[in-house]
């Protein structure tokens, strides 16, 4: 084995990557909601035999290495257990998932009688029951609101869904026919991923299979580690507050002390606050994959994505805090926490690589509406992430009007919604001057109007930085803050929390405005051919 050529291992390589990015393809195109079919939030991933990660397509950043924890949770109970035609499911928070929509499905791979692996994917559901619709609404108290708890469960044998699974889905979900639809199209994700595993199995044998697993596990270890040393040694400390968790007005606040020695790193989150009421808690498996996420953007995104690229990154995040609460606190919101977790890391190491760090972006913005329709008396669902701005690099200006860091959802196009939804989109567009100044200026964030057509429904918006805007980094100024206004310019106007549950009726419009992108670099540093160009672009208006 020791004798296996290196173009046989990268063959390999891109064989289980390709595997990932078609499971992902089949699952898009089978889905049934825009939240997974037009935004893409999913991932699909290829694990070994004991639930290492070995390839991921690159699709959703928060879902970094955190099926792995998932899939383990389902080997330590069904171990003795798998057979060919299984499929495992779970969404448990505390289990190795991070929130309740995101419902992850694995598949075991065999080869003959042997175990050589499983495939898997994770993907947003666009309602799994609760308080709200959607799930996750900011005002949820606890887990038990936030819709169908799933543990790791055996939901497939011998390629049949158990008819109790499907009832106790339908039973529970606002739209049944779509979250059944896209679980159909996460098992089509799973046939797709196992198929391209056996065909490399039957190409090259087990052996020589496992054997170059191995080694990409290894070479990105020490490719990750080589990394990390060229950060300089020491002790960087930050801090970052979110808005509030929904239930109090008080920030909450995170702390990070990022160890750098040798090649390995640590993220202590130590004097972060306790837990907190809201539902803005991040369980332990959403906190790492949000840290693994920041160091792969301070590191070569050349390096294969796979377990042994977590091998040198630690986390320690005290028990009870927000970056890792304890059952059964909400945790719906918990990309709030984790979108301060990249920017807290960033700021801590900017005094050591201030040129690959960036600064603070508009974070995590997504918004729901539920009601029945008009012509049929159904439940719909709208959920959407909605676009900011990202903030300014070291050697140029922000990007506006983008999903931005762990999210990385696609648009959602407004005939999409317009077709499928009693919504009419009034506006979508860049606002001027929401970008923090500097030598090189945020990303804009972007306003989105949307007229309500229905009758009567329920509205959940969930952001954050609307009392602090994202920070500028090294004298660059500060993103504008968000704004979220139900009926603006009217005598009904009001302005919402970040984290907001309420009721609308016919013709109410809710006018969104995403936080700017915080700037990098003194402003007076800006070259000025840069100053014209956003005045003729309309990004910055005198």
């Amino acid at each position: 084995m020791d004798r296996v050529d290196p173009v046989t291992v990268e063959v390999v390589l891109n064989a289980l990557i390709s595997a990932a990015l078609e499971m992902g393809v089949g699952l898009q195109r089978t889905a049934y909601s825009t939240i997974i079919r037009e935004e893409k939030d999913c991932s699909c991933a290829v694990f070994g035999p004991e639930g290492e990660l070995v390839a991921q397509a690159e699709f959703i950043p928060i879902h970094l290495g955190s099926m792995e924890f998932g899939l383990k949770e389902i080997i330590a109970e069904y171990s003795a257990a798998f057979e060919p035609g299984d499929i495992y499911a779970s969404n448990h928070p505390y289990r190795g998932a991070q929130h309740t929509p995101d419902i992850m499905m694995f598949s075991p791979v065999f080869y003959g009688d042997e175990l050589v692996g499983f495939v898997g994917n994770v993907a947003h559901h666009i309602d799994v029951g609760g308080n709200v619709p959607g799930s996750v609404g900011g005002n949820n108290t606890e887990l038990f609101q936030e819709g169908l708890v799933i543990p790791p469960l055996k939901i497939y044998a011998k390629d049949e869904m158990g008819d109790w699974f499907r009832k106790m889905i339908a039973a529970n979900v606002r739209e049944p026919d779509k979250t059944l639809g896209d679980l159909r199209a996460q098992v089509v994700a799973n046939k797709i991923g196992e198929r391209r595993f056996l065909e490399l199995l039957r190409n090259y044998g087990t052996a020589i299979v496992r054997h170059c697993i191995r080694r990409i596990v290894d070479y990105s270890e020490q490719r990750m580690r080589a990394e990390i040393s060229g950060i300089p040694n020491g002790r960087y400390v930050a801090e970052e507050y979110m808005d509030g968790d929904g239930q109090s007005d008080a920030p909450v606040r995170i702390v990070a002390t990022v160890v750098v020695d040798g090649t390995e790193i640590w993220v202590d989150f130590t004097g972060t606050d306790e837990q907190v009421r809201g539902a803005v808690n991040s369980p332990l498996t959403a906190t790492r994959s949000a840290v693994y996420y920041a160091i792969r953007c301070l590191t070569d995104p050349e390096i294969p994505q796979n377990h042994g690229c977590l091998r040198p990154i630690h986390v320690l995040a005290p028990s009870g805090t927000v970056v890792n609460p304890i059952s059964p606190a909400a945790c719906g919101g918990r990309m709030q926490p984790c979108y301060r977790i990249v920017d807290v890391i960033f700021q801590a190491l900017a005094p050591a690589i201030p040129d690959k760090v960036v600064a603070g972006s508009h974070g995590n913005t997504v918004i729901s509406i539920g009601g029945r329709g008009i012509t049929e008396n159904k439940h719909y669902v709208f959920f959407e992430v909605v676009a900011g701005g990202y903030g300014a690099r070291s050697n140029k200006d922000g990007i506006g009007g983008v999903d931005v860091h762990l999210s990385n959802c696609m648009n959602a196009p407004i005939e999409a919604i317009e077709i499928e939804y009693p919504l009419l989109l009034e506006s979508y567009e860049l606002e001027p001057n929401s970008g923090g100044v500097g030598k090189y200026r945020g990303g804009q964030g972007i306003r989105r109007d949307i007229r309500f057509l229905g009758d009567e429904a329920t509205l959940m918006i969930r952001s954050d930085k609307v009392k602090f805007g994202p920070k500028g980094m090294l004298g660059g100024g500060e993103g504008r803050p968000g704004l979220f206004v139900l009926n603006p310019n009217t005598k009904e106007q009001r302005i919402l929390q970040s984290k907001t549950t309420t009721f609308i009726k016919k013709g109410n419009l809710i006018s969104l405005r995403t936080p700017g992108g915080g700037g990098y670099g003194a402003p007076e540093q800006r070259p000025p051919g840069l100053l014209e160009k956003d005045l003729i672009e309309g990004r910055v208006i005198p």
